[in-house]
């Protein structure tokens, strides 16, 4: 899911699939404000760099099946 990899309106803006409408007004709105991009590009840097490493997926899966065991 898209969720694991973006919280919209902070690593960036999700748009609907197959939403052209939609797709050219985020790039737009981004455009427009360069310090919001900057902003999303650097939490988007956060993400990855924490998140989505082997041992942040690690973490994610133990946090799911542990309370079952």
């Amino acid at each position: 899911m898209i969720t694991d990899y973006l919280t919209d309106g902070v690593e960036g803006i999700a748009v609907p699939l197959g939403d052209a409408t939609a797709m050219r007004a985020a790039i737009r709105r981004l455009a427009d404000q360069p310090e919001l991009a900057q902003q999303m590009g650097e939490a988007g840097r956060r993400t990855a760099t924490t998140r989505l490493t082997n041992s942040g997926f690690a973490d994610r899966t133990a946090a799911v099946l542990l309370p079952v065991a």
